[in-house]
C-alpha cells in the first residue's frame, strides 16, 4: 500500500486510543491531562476507532477509509509521535491524508493532553 493510502488507513484512527486494558499514565503527563485524554477519546474518537483502538468502532462503517488499527505493529513502526499529534490537532488533511479524520483545533494549546492522547495510541500497540 502506498504511503498516502496507508496513512489514510492509519491516521483516520488517530482519534486516539484510550482506556484500553493496561493503559497507564504517560511519563511527564499529569493525572488531569490523562483523565482529559480518556474523556476525549471516549467522546470524540471511540465511535470510529473502537473501544480497543482496532479501527472497528460503529462509525467506521460510514467512512470511505477504514480507521487505523493502533494495535498493528506496522502502524506503530511507521508513524511518529509528531505525526500522531499533528493528525489529532490538525486532522488528516494536514498530513495529506483523508479529510475524514477531523481536526481538534481546541487541543492546539493543550500540549499535555495531546501528549496523553499520543501515549494512548502507542499503548494499543503494546
Amino acid at each position: 500500500m502506498n504511503r498516502v493510502s496507508w496513512w489514510n488507513v492509519g491516521l483516520l484512527t488517530v482519534c486516539f486510543a484510550a482506556g484500553g486494558v493496561g493503559y497507564s499514565q504517560a511519563a511527564g503527563v499529569s493525572e488531569k491531562a490523562t483523565a482529559q485524554a480518556n474523556d476525549l477519546y471516549e467522546s470524540r474518537c471511540e465511535s470510529c476507532h473502537g473501544e480497543e483502538g482496532h479501527g472497528d468502532g460503529p462509525g467506521a462503517v460510514a467512512l470511505g477509509t477504514k480507521p487505523a488499527n493502533f494495535s498493528s505493529k506496522k502502524f506503530q513502526r511507521k508513524v511518529t509521535d509528531k505525526q500522531i499529534a499533528t493528525a489529532i490537532v490538525q486532522g488528516g488533511a494536514a498530513l495529506g491524508l483523508s479529510q475524514e479524520m477531523q481536526p481538534n483545533p481546541d487541543l492546539a494549546n493543550q500540549p499535555e493532553v495531546v501528549q496523553a492522547l499520543v501515549a494512548k495510541v502507542r499503548q494499543f500497540g503494546k
